[in-house]
């Protein structure tokens, strides 16, 4: 769960700027693009993400 300050500056700070920018409106669609850092492998990748995959019990 994320604390509720954290989703509400996550939104205020960086969501909503970045939809502004791109002219993104309610009920668009669009892609999202991950690039991945130069020089990390899928080893890592999963070794990093592999505590936010795991549903809770």
């Amino acid at each position: 769960m994320v604390p509720a300050t954290q989703n509400s500056l996550e939104g205020s700070r960086y969501r909503r700027p970045w939809y502004t920018a791109n002219r993104v409106l309610d009920k668009d669609k669009f892609w999202v693009n991950v690039v991945l850092p130069a020089g990390i492998t899928d080893q890592e990748i999963a070794e990093k993400t592999q505590a936010f995959l795991k549903c809770p019990a």
